[in-house]
């Protein structure tokens, strides 16, 4: 078993990481795969100017 000496940088990478999934540097990469399903099958079944207010607060969750 590995034993460690020097603990300070895995106490260091520890503070950098973050449980949350989503900040502001990957909102995008990470909900546009999500609703862009939804807006293609919402496209279809709704018009335009109810599926804006849909997204909008599907966005603000």
């Amino acid at each position: 078993m590995a034993e460690f000496r020097d603990v300070k940088p895995v106490y260091l990478a520890s503070l950098k990481t973050s449980a949350m999934l989503i900040n502001k540097g990957n909102v995008l990469p990470v909900l546009v795969p999500a609703l862009l399903p939804m807006l293609v099958v919402g496209a279809s079944y709704l018009p335009y100017s109810q599926l804006g207010p849909i997204v909008k607060r599907l966005l603000l969750l």
